[in-house]
């Protein structure tokens, strides 16, 4: 058992207790923001014990997620019945066939580490994105570039530019301390 199984059989990030709020930021800011529609397939790359999955489906979105811990899995298939989980790795091809219309990626480690692993997680999220989908990274940061025990809090400009190595950046916003950007498939010139 690993820790991450240990800490989503414990309960977890306790985003439960405070649900409501959650889902009107999940509204607000992925929803309305971004143009997401009831019936869009969305695959959750990191999806832990599911709460965001369960919130996008409540919202009408067809639901797939994975995560690399076996206990996040067992607990998010358990609550939210309606969306469909699998235990995968993001660094090794994802689990689910696309397209996609929407893969979201919300606080994924790779993006708090120092050298920001993230090409191969993105390379392998484009290959199940639709042509005409969307790429949506929710990542939490105080934009500081600067290293706390083991998480380094990346500027804007950093996360764009990791997207933008795989992905056409269209949008950036900055909500707090949530970093949104929304990309789209590379399309080549006629």
């Amino acid at each position: 058992m690993t820790s991450y199984d240990r800490h989503y059989e414990s309960g977890g990030f306790g985003y439960d207790k405070d649900r409501e709020r959650h889902r009107a930021w999940l509204r607000e800011n992925y929803v309305q923001r971004f143009g997401l529609r009831p019936g869009q397939r969305l695959l959750d790359v990191g999806c832990g014990d599911g709460f965001w999955s369960g919130l996008f489906a409540e919202e009408g979105l067809t639901v797939a997620g994975f995560d690399i811990s076996a206990g996040g899995i067992d607990v998010a298939a358990s609550r939210y019945p309606s969306a469909e989980f699998r235990t995968a790795d993001v660094e090794a091809p994802f689990p689910f066939e696309g397209p996609f219309d929407v893969v979201f990626i919300r606080n994924l480690s790779h993006f708090l580490r120092a050298d920001l692993p993230v090409h191969g997680v993105l390379t392998n999220a484009m290959s199940v994105l639709g042509s005409q989908g969307l790429l949506l990274i929710s990542q939490f940061s105080r934009r500081t570039r600067v290293t706390e025990g083991h998480t380094t809090h990346h500027p804007v400009s950093r996360y764009v530019a990791a997207v933008e190595e795989v992905a056409d950046v269209h949008t950036v916003h900055v909500v707090a301390d949530h970093v949104l950007i929304g990309a789209a498939a590379r399309h080549q010139a006629p």
